[in-house]
């Protein structure tokens, strides 16, 4: 998703397919404003990252990663290719992510791979920093990033793999931190990164696997602390993190299986706290979480399921609010809610699916859009 500064531009949202293509949409018309294609030849296109610089007049950036083993970087105003990240892995790109320390300061794009490997990039040069290996004996499946809020700790790399491991990096160093290790019995299929309010207490990390477990560790100890089970009767597929501002309730990890139902954690006790289900047919691939800005306005879970729907949830009631239907042919795969910068806009659900479309909707209302 691209926002702009100028509130005239137009809001754009950025979908990637296996048919080795991005396109650009204008959010409010829903016309397609850039198809990228060329960057990665035949082979699909797994992830994609907006880079919006502090500068107004520097172009924002779209970055594509895909299974040519590289990534491309794109000038999102003119849709023009501009460089490619390459010679960094031997297998493809399945996961990425972002730092943008502001202030100057080249932002750098971790990219995880099929050989094992992660990669930072310095997104300005082009150029490779250095290259996490050792840590994984499979492919690195998910990738998150975390900023801390003070320039006394040092950004975080948190990558999961198939190896059933996830592993903690300094960023800046390359070092490995430590590994989480030793509880799951499956792939790494998700990551959520918790950070506290505070700004001094260190990020929770949650691994979520396939073996129907989720895991919440200490990432300076790497030591697990809280073991979340019991709940999910299948693989779990997803992960997300609902924030709420202070004096507005705990913080929550949300997850979503393959038994069609989406869990909804308390962070600080691991118990269940709701359970999310009646939903969907098919297995949950995606969840997204709307925080608002008033408590007079109800949070929202959004899930996207293989049955090729998108439900919205009450938060509190648990209720259904809206099943998004008759948008998609294929499963949903990706889930995104966007709030417009005007005053009183309401957010907007954006669901990608494998049928090679994205559909914006309407939170409140359930109306498809586009």
């Amino acid at each position: 998703m691209y926002e702009p500064a100028n509130p005239v531009s137009a809001t754009l949202i950025v979908t990637a397919s296996k048919d080795a293509t991005a396109i650009m949409w204008d959010l409010k018309s829903g016309k397609i404003v850039h198809r990228l294609k060329g960057g990665h030849g035949v082979h699909e296109i797994s992830c994609v990252l907006v880079y919006i610089p502090s500068d107004v007049s520097a172009a924002p950036l779209l970055i594509t990663g895909g299974w040519d083993r590289n990534a491309v970087v794109w000038d999102i105003i003119t849709g023009q290719q501009m460089y490619r990240l390459e010679g960094g892995h031997s297998q493809g790109i399945s996961a990425m992510d972002l730092y943008n320390p502001g202030e100057g300061i080249s932002p750098l794009v971790v990219t995880g791979s099929a050989d094992d490997t992660a990669v930072v990039w310095d997104l300005c040069s082009g150029q490779v920093v250095r290259t996490l290996s050792g840590g994984h004996a499979d492919r690195i499946y998910s990738v998150a990033v975390h900023a801390p809020r003070i320039s006394i700790c040092p950004p975080l790399v948190v990558t999961g793999s198939e190896d059933k491991t996830a592993v903690v990096w300094d960023l800046h160093s390359g070092s490995r931190l430590c590994k989480l290790q030793g509880e799951h019995t499956a792939t790494i299929t998700a990551i959520a990164v918790y950070a506290p309010p505070d700004g001094m207490s260190p990020p929770l990390v949650l691994t979520a696997s396939a073996d129907k477990t989720a895991i919440v560790w200490d990432v300076v100890t790497g030591i697990p602390i809280r073991r979340l089970t019991g709940c999910h009767t299948a693989g779990l597929l997803s992960a997300a993190v609902y924030s709420p501002q202070r004096g507005r309730g705990s913080p929550l990890f949300i997850t979503g299986a393959q038994d069609h139902s989406t869990v909804i954690w308390d962070i600080w006790s691991s118990e269940q706290v709701r359970r999310l289900e009646g939903g969907h047919s098919q297995p949950v691939k995606a969840v997204a979480v709307y925080t608002p800005p008033e408590p007079t306005i109800p949070a929202v879970v959004v899930t996207g399921s293989d049955d090729k729907t998108a439900v919205v949830w009450d938060l509190q009631s648990q209720h259904i609010m809206h099943t998004l239907s008759r948008g998609h042919s294929g499963e949903v795969t990706s889930v995104v809610v966007y709030t417009p910068p005007m005053p009183k806009a309401s957010p907007l659900v954006i669901t990608g699916s494998e049928d090679s479309t994205a559909v914006v909707w309407e939170v409140f209302s359930g109306k498809q859009l586009h």
